[in-house]
């Protein structure tokens, strides 16, 4: 899939860059508080490796002999096929 940046979808035309006001920095003001990392650290080591649900489901799907679906495999063979690079001749 292509896709034109120059493409005009909407009423607003584009004027060109703009100039930002530029901040100064201050020496010495800056803080930052870690607080909220620590306890999604704790979160993240309380999640299990594995979800044993997310396993069930896929061995479920693999217990379908048709799994997935025909229609599925042709709407997603279509879709690679029209990013295939068009062959010169």
């Amino acid at each position: 899939m292509q896709i034109d940046p120059k493409l005009v979808t909407s009423a607003v035309s584009w004027v060109g860059p703009t100039t930002a006001a530029t901040r100064v920095p201050s020496a010495g003001n800056d803080q930052v508080t870690l607080s909220g990392a620590a306890a999604l650290e704790a979160a993240y080591q309380q999640t299990a490796d594995v979800r044993p649900e997310a396993v069930a489901r896929g061995q479920d799907a693999l217990a379908v002999p048709d799994y997935p679906p025909q229609v599925i495999i042709q709407k997603l063979s279509k879709l690679l096929a029209m990013q295939l690079p068009k062959e010169s001749s």
